[in-house]
């Protein structure tokens, strides 16, 4: 959010014709742009603070913005201003002020304790700082930090979010959350969807199963690491494989219920481990290529129970939806394996893997 005030014109008067006057002063006038980062009511007092007690020969153009932006103070100004202040005054108990000539390459930094908020005392205390500075800036061209100086002076002296900023996302979003994460916490239905696409491997024969699913969860709100119940069902694109006489094609929907363990490790970023039973409902259709060698038995339905284990991640991207990525694991309860039946006894045709590994990737509501 940006705003702009009009621009007082400060200076000593000049015995020029009225003419003239106007002209010349103009010419001489030294533009500064003056920045006031917090309330915006903030910018009313600060314009009132200041008054006409700015540099000689300087005209401020006064802005407000809701956020601080450092490169506010660290890009070189494209316009004509030949200085800039930016009063950060997002703490309710401080305000820093920044100040950067046009090249952004010479900077001061100054702090003004605010014990009792802006009152008329800080206002005047206010002033004088941003005089002296701006002076101190324009006249002298050695004094200052330099770029590497201030930037690691804003790197060691992080601000936390600002109160504006949080006010303003609780306005947006008609809720009192002042974070994502807080957000995230404090939702007002424990339930969340997702539809998601996994893969894993599966078997020599058959490399992987894959396919869509979707997924049903119920958080359990105020707890740290966050538990949750967790249902979801997934089907998996048909797996075909060929022995030397027979074959099958395989139709399976995975199940799979369990609980979990969430924590925040970031504003939007959460990991947490998934742990569950389930059942893979496989359609077995049996296929030969010698029909006069073989009897097939009829298409049947197996349910084998399997044991699955999740390390996962979830990346919030908006109050609405987030992403998530898992590396999964599925063991078979009981080892699974399709057979034919020769002469010379059972042949192994199909035999997954005991254990398959995969990953999963999806969308859904945080």
């Amino acid at each position: 959010m940006y705003a702009q005030a009009a621009g007082a014109t400060l200076g000593p008067d000049t015995e020029l014709e009225p003419s003239a006057q106007t002209a010349d002063a103009v010419a001489a006038l030294r533009m500064v742009d003056i920045v006031v980062v917090g309330d915006v009511q903030a910018l009313g007092k600060v314009q009132q603070a200041v008054g006409a007690r700015g540099p000689a020969r300087a005209q401020l153009r006064w802005s407000w913005r809701a956020d601080f932006l450092a490169s506010d103070v660290l890009v070189p100004d494209a316009g004509d201003a030949r200085a800039r202040c930016v009063i950060d005054l997002s703490r309710a108990t401080l305000a820093r002020l920044y100040f950067a000539d046009a090249a952004a390459q010479r900077f001061l930094i100054r702090d003004l304790q605010l014990l009792a908020g802006l009152d008329e005392l800080a206002k005047e205390e206010l002033a004088q700082i941003i005089q002296a500075s701006l002076e101190a800036l324009l006249e002298n061209t050695a004094a200052g930090l330099t770029r590497e100086q201030v930037s690691r002076v804003m790197r060691e002296h992080a601000d936390p979010p600002h109160p504006l900023r949080r006010a303003v996302a609780a306005a947006a979003t008609t809720s009192e959350q002042p974070s994502a994460a807080s957000a995230r916490r404090e939702s007002s239905s424990p339930w969340s969807v997702d539809v998601f696409y996994a893969a894993q491997s599966y078997a020599r024969r058959v490399a992987a199963a894959h396919g869509p699913g979707a997924g049903l969860t119920l958080r359990w709100p105020r707890r740290a690491p966050r538990i949750s119940g967790w249902l979801t069902g997934q089907y998996w694109l048909p797996q075909r494989f060929e022995g030397e006489l027979v074959g099958a094609k395989l139709d399976t929907v995975a199940l799979r219920a369990g609980m979990s363990l969430e924590r925040q490790f970031a504003e939007r970023v959460a990991v947490g481990v998934r742990a569950g039973l389930g059942f893979d409902l496989v359609h077995v259709s049996p296929r030969t290529n010698a029909p006069e060698r073989v009897t097939l038995t009829s298409e049947h339905w197996s349910s084998p129970l399997v044991v699955c284990v999740a390390l996962r991640a979830n990346f919030q991207l908006s109050r609405l939806m987030s992403v998530d990525v898992s590396l999964l694991a599925d063991a078979d309860f009981n080892h699974r394996h399709y057979d034919v039946q020769a002469p010379n006894g059972r042949n192994v045709v199909l035999e997954p893997w005991p254990v398959r590994p995969g990953v999963s990737v999806g969308l859904g509501t945080p």
